[in-house]
């Protein structure tokens, strides 16, 4: 075939930056408290004391090193929770605990597809937690707080649970378009007649990803695109994602490849009708790709679930400087509100020998944590009275407001009355 090209799904939400050169320095844990108002409420007294905590992750990783006082549901298998394939938990719980270290902690597992989270639900609401966080992001459409993941938000809020999720890091990875070939041959059409889009992994991995949804009945598509990721040179399909979408009770509107990046090696992606000339007009397609910068990435509209939920504190990325952290994802959802709800600091140093952690994931808990200690100072209020507060005390960053950038501000505590 002759190409254009353009020169130039559950995920974790956290990023290592061990072996990258140039890589910023990392913000100590104690200037996060400082910079919070977190340690003028550790000083007051209110460290978490009395606070139930649920954290739900993809893995907890060498938790059992850290002699963490944390409790697992009695029938999983804790080999395979020390051993799981990822720590991203285990650096999630490290955060929260240093901003509320004398809280209840209680820790759930998900699964590799992370299909379990109403089992999640239901044991956290089992052991009467007062706070959730969640820094998982899942690509399960639609994006407007109407999907499964934001249904089982809602019955933790339901059960006056503050949930705290991050917003993704899709900043620069995302982009949103309508289908169109004006040539017929199939092959969507990007900006200027390119038939690909160029992307630059940041990291060699075997393991980059590429993800498409698009508009269409959620549990019973009809329209057929394909996903499909070519290499350097323009032409080697490195992989291709063609699942059949026929109006099949199990044939959703989507399309996941997987494929191996070399970091600063340029790939491309784009998207095919499986049949040219089936696409109906105003089709319009989201695409995800992860720990990658596009080309002409869409700088609006990357909040996935569970952020898009309105009953979740939805929590961004900021750098030192108070700039919006690239890559934290923005809003607005689906159907038009302001996301995320609040930003806090990323570019985390846990330790002076180990490497900074950044992303989302690492922003959620610190917000989390000063939800903990307000709950704390105010057992009586609601959940939705504590959301209330961390918004209304929030500083304002970018353009005056709520916006779909920082939210309602950056993070911040007032001294404790």
């Amino acid at each position: 075939m002759t190409r254009s090209i353009l020169s130039l799904t559950i995920i974790v939400t956290m990023i290592c930056t061990k072996g990258r050169a140039q890589e910023a320095a990392g913000i100590p844990l104690d200037a996060v408290r400082e910079y919070t108002g977190i340690q003028a409420w550790h000083a007051a007294g209110f460290k978490g004391q009395g606070v139930r905590v649920g954290i739900i992750d993809r893995g907890f990783a060498g938790i059992d090193q850290l002699e963490a006082a944390v409790t697992f549901p009695d029938y999983m298998d804790t080999a395979a929770i020390y051993n799981a394939y990822t720590n991203h938990g285990t650096l999630v719980y490290r955060v929260f605990y240093e901003m509320a270290p004398e809280a209840e902690y209680f820790l759930f597992q998900l699964n590799p597809s992370g299909k379990n989270i109403s089992e999640a639900v239901d044991w956290m609401l089992l052991q009467g937690v007062d706070v959730v966080n969640y820094s998982v992001t899942v690509l399960e459409i639609p994006f407007n707080g109407d999907n499964h993941q934001s249904r089982e938000m809602a019955r933790l809020a339901q059960n006056d649970v503050v949930i705290v999720a991050a917003a993704g890091n899709y900043g620069l990875s995302f982009v949103t378009d309508t289908y169109k070939d004006a040539d017929g041959d199939g092959w969507h059409e990007f900006e200027w007649g390119y038939e690909s889009m160029w992307t630059a992994p940041i990291f060699t991995s075997p393991f980059g990803e590429a993800h498409l949804r698009w508009q269409d009945v959620y549990t019973s598509a009809q329209i057929d695109l394909d996903l499909y990721v070519i290499a350097s040179d323009g032409q080697t399909v490195l992989e291709a994602s063609t699942k059949v979408q026929k109006g099949g009770s199990a044939d959703w509107p989507y399309e996941d490849s997987f494929y191996p990046t070399t970091a600063g090696v340029p790939i491309y992606v784009a998207v095919r009708a499986k049949v040219p000339g089936t696409i109906p007009d105003g089709t319009v397609f989201y695409l995800y790709l992860e720990d990658t910068t596009l080309g002409d990435p869409t700088l609006t509209g990357s909040i996935v679930a569970p952020g898009d939920s309105a009953d979740v504190l939805t929590v961004g990325s900021i750098e030192a400087n108070e700039s919006l952290w690239q890559r934290s994802s923005r809003g607005p959802t689906w159907d038009g509100r302001t996301k995320p709800d609040l930003v806090a600091p990323t570019r985390l140093q846990l330790s002076k020998s180990e490497e900074v952690v950044l992303g989302t994931s690492v922003s959620s808990p610190i917000v989390a944590a000063a939800a903990v200690l307000v709950r704390q100072s105010h057992p009586d209020w609601s959940q939705m009275e504590v959301r209330d507060f961390l918004t209304r005390n929030a500083l304002d960053l970018g353009e005056p407001g709520p916006d779909s950038f920082f939210g309602y501000g950056r993070l911040y505590l007032p001294p404790p009355q």
